[in-house]
């Protein structure tokens, strides 16, 4: 779910490259941290559906600050008359307005220019240490941050009083 790694135009066979490249990467770092397997399938399968959960989190946070380009550049769509013009969005995988587009488009552009692909995948390596496999999962906290990611990429409260209304 990580933006530019998981587009729509990026091939489902590139991406489980991708994947099975990230983790034979990461596993001889990782492999004196982690427990031994469960030897019960139930146990297997609850640190399967934690690990799962894990990487939803982690991919859903950046995917709402790509969301909050988003629907700040169809706000400036509407607001300009330039929303009647929806072209695909291969970043958002769906029609959107041209504005919103180039929101989309540059804010990935700028994850690459700036790194920040490269800070993601060390999210993904330093969160073995703050999410211990088979331990229990920090439902609050995760669910923290996940609001704090939505209100500080959307920005609404900030941005409402400001907003000028015009009749014309």
């Amino acid at each position: 779910m990580l933006p530019g790694f998981s587009a729509g135009y990026v091939p489902v066979r590139l991406r489980l490259l991708l994947a099975l490249a990230i983790s034979v990467l990461l596993l001889p770092t990782l492999a004196p941290t982690l427990p031994p397997l469960p030897e019960r399938p139930d146990a297997l399968l609850l640190l399967l559906l934690s690990e799962t959960l894990i990487g939803l989190f982690l991919g859903s946070v950046p995917r709402l600050l790509f969301s909050a380009l988003q629907v700040a550049g169809t706000f400036i769509a509407f607001l300009g008359g330039f929303a009647n013009a929806l072209v695909h969005d291969p970043i958002a995988d769906q029609q959107s307005s041209t504005v919103s587009g180039f929101f989309t488009t540059l804010g990935l552009v700028l994850v690459f220019a700036t790194d920040l692909h490269l800070l993601m995948l060390r999210a993904l390596a330093d969160s073995y240490a703050v999410f211990n496999p088979g331990g229990p999962l920090p439902a609050g906290d995760l669910v923290m941050v996940i609001a704090r990611s939505a209100a500080d990429g959307f920005g609404l409260e900030s941005s409402w009083p400001h907003r000028s209304w015009s009749s014309a």
